[in-house]
């Protein structure tokens, strides 16, 4: 049986840990090639020295849901509710790792019902013409100024994708 040792390579520590039988257990991570790994008829895996910090991390993660999900039920006893703050914590990790901005989304949360009740009641006011909105000079200003605004947006972001594809593909001296 083999048991971690502390190394030290190039001045930094590094735990070594030593798997017999590795190549059933195949991880992404693992050296199989090395040569420690071929001595002891397994694999060498170097872990991170972060496991505390993660441990902590988690501890933390708990403690929030823990209190976040007391508070969604003590407004209603309804379990409804604590799926519904699930659903709305997926989501938003989704939104994390895609790059998908928040402040749009909660401009239109808090926003949204005015401005759909504005909507209805201009829409109730001109009879059902959508036209009302270009025949005033400054409504039809702020509504050009906004699909500009969304027009700037998509094209900078396809410049800087364009940007940092040719980058990617100009080899490095």
């Amino acid at each position: 049986m083999a048991f971690p040792r502390k190394l030290l390579n190039d001045g930094e520590d590094v735990v070594l840990d030593l798997v017999p039988n590795w190549s059933t257990l195949a991880k992404p991570g693992a050296i199989a090639d090395s040569p420690a790994a071929k001595g002891c008829g397994g694999a060498v895996q170097v872990t991170s020295l972060s496991f505390g910090a993660t441990i902590l991390g988690l501890g933390w993660l708990v403690m929030i849901l823990g209190v976040a999900s007391v508070g969604v039920y003590s407004f209603e006893t309804n379990p409804f509710m604590l799926y519904m703050a699930l659903m709305f914590g997926v989501i938003g990790h989704f939104f994390r790792k895609l790059d998908i901005p928040k402040a749009p989304l909660i401009f239109g949360v808090i926003l949204g019902g005015k401005i759909e009740q504005s909507l209805r009641q201009a829409m109730t006011i001109s009879s059902g013409d959508a036209l009302v909105f270009l025949k005033s000079p400054l409504s039809a200003s702020l509504l050009a100024l906004a699909v500009g605004m969304v027009a700037l947006s998509f094209w900078a972001k396809r410049r800087s994708a364009a940007t940092m594809q040719a980058a990617r593909a100009q080899p490095v001296h």
